[in-house]
């Protein structure tokens, strides 16, 4: 939500216009927009179409649970909302790394770089539908951002999990300043949150305002496979440092690593949301 915050304030207004006429095509449209105040529901449209992939994630009794890596070979297709699979495999592509020879498994052919270009092309497709490009907006708005998360683009392989960490999914990481980590205080779950988890507009205002500015060779980055590589040296050279270790933890995140990666976290999520506006003006205005 927060890429696309950024994002919505380098759009044209041709880009917004247009960008707001597709997503009120969206099923959970009237959902998102209840009781916002007239001048304010394209931009909250907007924003909340980004977390649309994963509002369908949580809706199994909507949306059919097809697993990380499904077998049928229309699973990367983009059709619209009539598709009700969850996409689950959409959401990272698991680019292999090993800090200690372990065998290195290829990523799934299906993932995060191949649905971000698919569905560019779609909103770049004078002959699609809008109820193809709607769905794929939603798509953009959010793998852009997953894109730009060190953890949705890695998979660290180690003799200690040889069969890799899926991003970080597998081992267990907590802030030093609690007790006891949890099961489910994954590593990635600390990435996903290293600038906070809040979705509230006056939240992503404040936050917005202090994200640095991206360059202009940065902006000049546009495939989104080389966004996934920028990723993975990332990770290699910030998440998986001390205290992080090469098994599954649990590992204690000590102040100066929680204050890395929200330098880091901040960086990514005001590229990524600059990138998106920049891809999308192409595309709708």
């Amino acid at each position: 939500m927060t890429v696309a915050a950024v994002a919505w304030n380098h759009l044209t207004p041709q880009a917004k216009a247009r960008a707001s006429a597709l997503l009120k095509l969206n099923p959970n449209y009237a959902k998102w927009t209840t009781g916002v105040a007239a001048a304010d529901r394209d931009r909250v449209a907007f924003l909340e179409a980004a977390t649309f992939p994963d509002e369908m994630k949580d809706d199994p009794a909507t949306y059919i649970k097809d697993g990380y890596t499904p077998s049928d070979p229309a699973a990367g297709d983009i059709t619209g909302y009539a598709d009700k699979h969850m996409h689950r495999g959409w959401h990272f592509i698991n680019l292999p790394f090993s800090p200690d020879n372990t065998a290195l498994k290829d990523p799934f052919g299906t993932n995060a770089v191949t649905q971000t270009r698919k569905a560019l092309d779609i909103l770049a497709d004078a002959t699609a539908s809008d109820d193809a490009k709607s769905y794929s907006l939603t798509w953009v708005l959010h793998l852009v951002g997953d894109l730009h998360q060190p953890l949705h683009a890695t998979n660290r392989l180690t003799q200690a999990i040889p069969g890799g960490d899926t991003g970080g999914n597998a081992q267990t990481a907590c802030s030093d300043t609690r007790p006891k980590c949890g099961e489910r205080d994954s590593l990635h779950g600390f990435w996903d949150g290293a600038v906070g988890n809040s979705t509230k507009v006056a939240s992503l205002k404040i936050l917005i305002n202090r994200l640095p500015a991206a360059s202009a060779a940065d902006l000049q980055v546009t495939d989104p496979q080389a966004w996934a590589e920028e990723s993975l040296e990332l990770a290699k050279s910030v998440v998986y440092q001390p205290p992080v270790g090469d098994d599954k933890g649990p590992f204690k995140l000590t102040l100066g690593y929680r204050k890395a990666a929200g330098s880091l976290a901040e960086k990514r999520i005001g590229l990524a949301g600059e990138r998106l506006a920049i891809l999308l003006n192409a595309r709708l205005s």
